[in-house]
């Protein structure tokens, strides 16, 4: 999967651009309600960074904002390298070229008051999804917030999003905020098959403990929507 020309598809699908601001307002209502201080924010797989550099970009706590933005794609961190000097936030915001798979990734860098996995847990092998949820209980402070999307209409995400959500009640963050968006499928299912847009779940949830302990070694496998929807489309399975 060539995840830079993925993110040609929010030029194209509909779906993708809304779970695009409803993640920025997501960000933007988490930003609203914290604390005086410091805020230090953890974007794992992040891509460009179009979500969280364009929230912070005029938000009143943006001078408050030090961010770590975890991208493998070199072309994507250069792409938003631009982007934050664009914004003028090159200050606030770090992309560090890094497989954000395995533990060293994460040494020194959380927690934090807010966790990003956006397009994420879509893309992981669902049997390292508890092992994933527990690198968000290790990266997000207390009171800290996380927030996560998943594809609802695809690669069995209804059920995959039923045990997120149960997972991150057992590691005690409260649900304080889930969204589901439309879908725009086209044509024999183009929207789905090129860029895994279609019906969209995004959530925010507050760490209401400690962090736990940071998993050590690979913590989660990004194997990627389009190998996920071929192997739920097997006659095998």
């Amino acid at each position: 999967m060539d995840w830079y020309e993925w993110h040609k598809g929010y030029e194209e699908s509909t779906a993708l651009i809304q779970r695009l601001e409803k993640v920025r307002e997501h960000i933007t209502g988490a930003l609203d309600g914290m604390a005086p201080g410091a805020i230090q924010i953890l974007s794992i797989c992040a891509g460009d960074g179009r979500d969280l550099i364009s929230a912070i970009r005029d938000h009143p706590r943006r001078s408050d904002v030090t961010a770590t933005l975890l991208e493998l794609d070199l072309r994507l961190v250069d792409q938003g390298r631009v982007l934050a000097q664009t914004a003028g936030v090159q200050q606030q915001v770090q992309f560090v070229h890094g497989d954000a798979t395995g533990s060293d990734a994460y040494e020194g860098r959380v927690p934090c008051q807010l966790i990003l996995a956006c397009g994420v847990l879509g893309n992981i092998g669902p049997e390292t999804t508890a092992s994933f949820i527990a690198l968000a209980s290790a990266a997000c402070a207390p009171g800290g917030t996380f927030i996560w999307t998943r594809l609802l209409s695809a690669n069995n995400g209804a059920a995959h999003t039923t045990v997120i959500r149960r997972l991150l009640d057992t590691a005690g963050f409260a649900e304080v905020r889930f969204d589901i968006l439309g879908a725009d499928d086209g044509p024999s299912g183009h929207f789905s098959q090129t860029f895994g847009a279609g019906c969209f779940v995004v959530a925010s949830h507050i760490q209401g403990g400690m962090p736990a302990a940071l998993p050590r070694g690979e913590i989660f496998k990004f194997v990627g929507f389009q190998t996920l929807l071929r192997k739920s489309e097997s006659p095998d399975r």
